[in-house]
């Protein structure tokens, strides 16, 4: 009788194991707002209405950081314009400097660990025509 006892305490001991060994044991996918701030994001490619113009322009000093304070710093040809962000709809696109003259509305057509892909719509200021431009950026070493 006493090593049935002793042997339904060794089966409790190992169920309570097994039941806190089987915690959530996966790595949890990061954030939306983890994955934009990570990085520095360079500028790879520029498509200008869907058509591939990345030769025409010289991106090596194009680059977003976003910070999780909810600010940024874009810059163009090396050049810093800084602002606020935050997302919208669902976190599918980004509001930069809400509420001011040089309020964006950006889609986020790609977010992950090593690619931030955005589009949004520009009009030309000499001909007045809408333009779609989508920017293609990766994680910068």
């Amino acid at each position: 009788m006493k090593q049935l006892r002793k042997l339904n305490y060794l089966f409790a001991a190992l169920f309570v194991l097994v039941l806190l060994g089987c915690g959530d044991d996966e790595d949890k996918e990061p954030s939306r707002r983890d994955l934009l701030t990570s990085t520095t994001w360079q500028a790879n490619h520029v498509f200008l209405d869907g058509v591939d113009v990345t030769s025409r322009v010289d991106l090596t000093q194009t680059s977003f950081k976003f910070e999780k304070n909810g600010n940024y710093t874009f810059k163009f040809d090396g050049n810093p314009i800084i602002g606020t962000w935050e997302f919208a709809d669902n976190e599918q696109k980004l509001v930069l400097d809400k509420g001011t003259g040089d309020e964006e509305n950006v889609k986020i057509l790609l977010l992950s660990a090593t690619n931030f892909n955005v589009q949004f719509e520009e009009v030309d200021d000499d001909t007045g025509i809408n333009h779609t431009l989508e920017f293609r950026f990766i994680n910068k070493p």
